[in-house]
């Protein structure tokens, strides 16, 4: 596990009566427990198939800052996005809005390994 690198995990709605829905969560370890999330951003799909999402985290100092594992977690609805045919993917951007070293770390995931949660007929 690297510190500050997201982890994401893409899933797909079918709804034979409606596009398909895309949702995403990304859980991103850091060592202080006064992380908290902060927000995201969507971007625009690209003309090569991907979409960015930049997920924000910021130190509360509201929060006991112990020197432990903390997960933040982000779950993020993307809606019907029109991925390419063949698929895209979701590139996902790590931001503490500091100038850390921890900004910037990604992580990707293709649409083809997304988990389809599909509804009844």
């Amino acid at each position: 596990m690297i510190l500050y690198k997201p982890q994401v995990q893409l899933t797909k709605i079918t709804d034979v009566s409606e596009p398909d829905e895309y949702y995403v969560h990304v859980i991103t370890f850091t060592d202080w427990t006064n992380y908290r999330e902060d927000g995201y951003a969507i971007g625009e799909l690209d003309e090569y198939g991907t979409l960015p999402v930049t997920v924000r985290a910021f130190q509360d100092e509201n929060i006991i800052d112990f020197n432990y594992l903390t997960p933040v977690v982000h779950t993020i609805k993307l809606g019907a996005v029109s991925f390419p045919t063949g698929g895209g993917q979701v590139e996902v951007t790590f931001d503490d809005g500091t100038q850390s070293s921890h900004n910037g770390k990604k992580d990707i995931t293709r649409t083809i390994d997304s988990t389809e949660d599909s509804r009844p007929l």
